[in-house]
């Protein structure tokens, strides 16, 4: 859940559609997404946390 909705904001940041709250919101869902992450077993640098937020 947390991951579909970090995409959601994310593409609207990224296209400037995001509302202030939303933003917010993005920042507040990073850490719980990349603690989930972590337990990937691959290492993720700052260009593969990008792909990953946009692969789904």
């Amino acid at each position: 859940m947390n991951l579909k909705r970090c995409r959601e904001l994310y593409k609207a940041m990224v296209d400037g559609s995001a509302r202030d709250d939303e933003r917010r919101e993005f920042l507040a869902l990073l850490p719980a997404v990349f603690e989930a992450a972590e337990h990937d077993r691959r290492a993720f640098t700052a260009e593969d946390r990008e792909d990953w937020i946009l692969r789904g």
